[in-house]
């Protein structure tokens, strides 16, 4: 019982390598686990360059909400950031578990939606795989292994849209 007691100091270095020693080690593959000490790192330095102390009894959903913007304003795509934000989420619900008087304004990640990802972004590579056939339109028909036609759009921004198609024989 004694690798459960909290660890000393307000610390965010020292809670994250406590969650990491005692919920990632031995139970996620090594690979994963050095990603998750890799993303984890970074909230700490972004939090740390923003407030100059790493204090985690300071740290608060703003403060999550700021690193995913920040994340955004550098360029990264939605499945990178919703991942550095899966592993800071599991970390700070797990720490808020274990000492809940951490964060008094409850875990600071809970609640931080992910960012939407774009069903297909390579229209070709989309039509290729669903058997879509082109029109003039810019629409196109699929058919998967079953008989359902899906309709599938180019939208103005690159990105396709896909729908099952309305039959309207009534």
């Amino acid at each position: 019982m004694a690798a459960r007691a909290d660890p000393p100091g307000d610390s965010l270095d020292t809670w994250f390598r406590h969650y990491q020693q005692l919920a990632v080690t031995g139970v996620r593959s090594v690979a994963v686990a050095q990603k998750i000490t890799l993303h984890l790192d970074r909230f700490r330095v972004f939090f740390l360059e923003s407030y100059g102390h790493e204090r985690i009894t300071a740290c608060l959903r703003r403060d999550v909400q700021a690193w995913q913007h920040a994340l955004i304003a550098q360029g990264l795509v939605a499945a990178t950031i919703n991942n550095r934000l899966a592993s800071l989420s599991a970390c700070t619900t797990w720490i808020h578990a274990q000492a809940p008087h951490l964060f008094p304004a409850g875990d600071p990640a809970k609640g931080i939606g992910d960012l939407g990802l774009p069903l297909c972004t390579l229209p070709s590579r989309c039509a290729r795989r669903s058997g879509a056939r082109a029109s003039r339109t810019g629409m196109s028909v699929a058919f998967r292994r079953s008989s359902t036609p899906i309709m599938a759009v180019t939208l103005p921004h690159g990105i396709w849209s896909r729908w099952p198609r309305i039959s309207r024989s009534s």
